[in-house]
């Protein structure tokens, strides 16, 4: 789904775009992590901008998202014990859809290191609710796998009853702040499941804008640097 009219416009105007009207980081550590089937330039105007305001972006690197989720989430937490060696400081995760879902698995598996995380257009708890269309695009891309016999069919399908979905539908959630951004026209995702109610989590409703959208609309990167001001400003810790 494309970016609305509305978006579109206050992308090109806001002065929040440019990094104006904003709380600024300090060069802290930020993990980016894109939705199914797209890879890290999709995210490249939110990375764009996480420098622009001062923090230190860091792309996935897990190249097409289109991987069984369990195996990505394991090269994710790779990435993130590296970058946190490389910057001796916690990381906050930023999702977008599956790497919203990918964020709050990943922040359980590294507590230790994990500021907080935000979630866009992202289902929580494993509460998956999708359009009939992209739940087709997760049949073929579960076929895709099992061709390659990377894992049995039935990956990315509710049969599935892997580790990444154990821990996605646990009721158990991160033990840091998570911020869940959403908006009721979400076109593929039911709003409802992106709503989180846990006692450290935030949720924060965008009006009048879309699933893809909200991953670089600027009233989402407002929402952004308030709640990554916040997760930095909590006592710090390099465990």
């Amino acid at each position: 789904m494309e970016a609305s009219p509305l978006d579109a416009i206050l992308l090109m105007l806001s002065p929040v775009t440019f990094g104006f009207d904003v709380p600024h980081g300090n060069g802290q550590p930020v993990l980016t992590i894109q939705g199914l089937g797209v890879s890290d330039s999709f995210l490249s105007p939110l990375n764009l901008w996480l420098r622009t305001v001062g923090y230190n972006s860091y792309p996935s690197g897990i190249g097409q998202n289109i991987e069984c989720p369990e195996t990505t989430c394991q090269k994710l937490e790779s990435r993130a014990q590296e970058i946190h060696r490389e910057t001796g400081q916690k990381l906050v995760y930023i999702g977008h859809s599956l790497g919203g879902m990918l964020a709050r698995v990943l922040a359980k598996r590294t507590a230790g290191i994990t500021a907080a995380v935000i979630c866009i257009a992202a289902p929580q708890r494993g509460d998956v609710r999708i359009h009939p269309l992209l739940f087709a695009a997760t049949r073929a891309i579960s076929a895709g796998i099992a061709l390659r016999g990377d894992r049995p069919l039935g990956c990315f399908q509710s049969t599935c009853d892997c580790s990444f979905v154990q821990d996605a539908r646990s009721n158990s959630p991160p033990n840091v702040p998570v911020c869940s951004i959403f908006t009721r026209t979400d076109g593929f995702t039911d709003w409802r499941s992106c709503v989180d109610e846990g006692p450290n989590s935030t949720s924060v409703e965008i009006p009048l804008s879309s699933h893809n959208a909200l991953s670089y609309s600027p009233r989402t990167f407002r929402v952004i640097a308030m709640a990554l001001h916040k997760a930095y400003a909590r006592p710090a810790s390099t465990a």
